[in-house]
């Protein structure tokens, strides 16, 4: 029952299951195709806002910034590439740790 001490609570219940729960479905399969092409541990050194500017762009175009951001999709994008030939060429390799290797060994980090 909804009275006056609950009413906010019971709004906020409302607007999560409209807005959260009715499309819950939909954002794991838009999830699950994104990391396809994006593995979540590439994703997780953006914080909302980068990522936002990177999938949508600046609303002013500011050609440095744009120019930026679309290197760094590109460079993600060929270490996903990289990451995908390593691992069919050595099944159990932690991309991760040979990245390190790689660049530690040759002095450049």
């Amino acid at each position: 029952m909804v009275t006056e001490e609950n009413k906010q609570e019971y709004v906020k219940l409302i607007c999560y299951a409209k807005m959260a729960k009715s499309i819950k479905e939909q954002i794991e399969h838009f999830l699950e195709g994104f990391h396809e092409l994006i593995p979540p541990y590439l994703v997780r050194i953006f914080d909302s806002h980068e990522l936002e500017l990177m999938i949508s762009g600046l609303p002013d175009v500011d050609s440095n910034r744009k120019l930026i951001y679309n290197l760094i999709l590109e460079l993600i994008f060929i270490f996903v590439q990289f990451q995908s030939m390593i691992s069919r060429i050595i099944p159990n390799i932690r991309i991760m740790d040979l990245t390190a290797k790689l660049l530690y060994g040759y002095g450049k980090f």
